[in-house]
């Protein structure tokens, strides 16, 4: 996703003096110095939107990155709905599902989420914090076994995720294996003073 953005950009830089301030709103859109508010990025991200001379790709960029803002604003509903459109725009692409599978798990929606993050997984296998977001459904779901997996995985590809680590050592504390787990959480507790705090947000202790 960012390198279809970045070269979307470079496109747009090459626009006329009347399709400048186009070419601005759809940088601010991108947002890939994070230097814009999520509400200035809202806004760009509509004015792209509604100006009809994107593409049908462009169309699914605007929407995945105007969700992206949604979803730092807080605004999860709205977010939802900018990702289904972005995956209904360009459905290859595996990064509005991961953001949707995310926003899905704080609204409490965790079957629609486990669903959003296996189809991201299914596009574009390995990705260390869709496994990651997954296993911390499964543990919100009681399915210990599964949260274990999906943690090993992406701690496969990832050794320093201190969620992962800290969620891997809840399911093993889970699965009867005390000694395995507190190793695990003692670790993400090194790595990421305020992990339990984190977990503790969706009803998760040790």
């Amino acid at each position: 996703m960012r390198l279809i953005a970045l070269i979307l950009l470079l496109s747009l830089a090459g626009l006329s003096d009347a399709a400048a301030q186009d070419a601005r709103e759809w940088q601010i859109c991108v947002n890939a110095s994070h230097t814009y508010t999520p509400q200035r990025q809202t806004q760009a991200c509509t004015a792209v939107l509604e100006s009809g001379q994107l593409n049908r790709e462009q169309v699914a960029v605007a929407l995945y990155h105007r969700g992206n803002a949604q979803l730092a604003s807080g605004n999860f509903v709205p977010a939802v709905e900018d990702y289904t459109q972005s995956i209904g725009a360009n459905p290859a692409d595996p990064g509005p599902y991961k953001a949707r599978c995310w926003t899905r798990s704080v609204i409490g929606k965790l079957d629609e989420a486990v669903a959003d993050c296996s189809a991201s997984l299914n596009l574009q296998p390995n990705q260390d914090d869709a496994l990651e977001s997954r296993g911390i459904i499964y543990l919100r779901q009681g399915e210990f076994d599964k949260a274990r997996k999906d943690f090993d995985k992406a701690l496969q590809v990832n050794a320093g995720l201190a969620g992962s680590l800290f969620g891997r050592g809840i399911a093993q504390i889970r699965l009867g294996d005390a000694n395995a787990g507190n190793a695990d959480i003692m670790a993400a507790r090194v790595l990421r003073r305020d992990i339990d705090a984190q977990f503790a947000r969706f009803g998760l202790k040790p």
